[in-house]
């Protein structure tokens, strides 16, 4: 039962009801840096695919020199590089699809959006 008399399983009851409004007062502050960390962490992810890529295509002699069979090892070596491209592809396309989100709500919260009143 101590478990329920805690607010979402982590802020106690008696300081909960202080806390949550003083976090939605600051919502286009929270927002701002929500979207900031969003764009930080996108970043960090585009960067690190494209990099494990360009790691996989310039060893590839490394990686296929290893095998004992050449014809399985270039199939293999060729279905996980198209797999790579397309999950890098998409990887991209997710960050910046939600940084985008995150920034048009901003703009709406703050009043500047393409919706504000004149």
């Amino acid at each position: 039962m101590s478990r329920m008399n805690k607010l979402f399983f982590c802020i106690p009851q008696e300081v909960g009801p202080i806390i949550i409004p003083l976090l939605w007062l600051k919502t286009p502050y929270m927002i701002s840096v929500y979207f900031i960390i969003t764009v930080v962490i996108g970043i960090i992810i585009i960067m690190g695919n494209i990099a494990a890529l360009v790691e996989f295509i310039v060893h590839k002699t490394t990686i296929l020199g290893r095998c004992s069979n050449n014809d399985s090892c270039d199939n293999a070596y060729g279905n996980y590089l198209a797999i790579a491209i397309f999950s890098t592809v998409i990887s991209i396309f997710l960050s910046v699809h939600f940084a985008v989100v995150i920034n048009d709500y901003r703009h709406n919260q703050n009043g500047t959006g393409p919706y504000a009143p004149a």
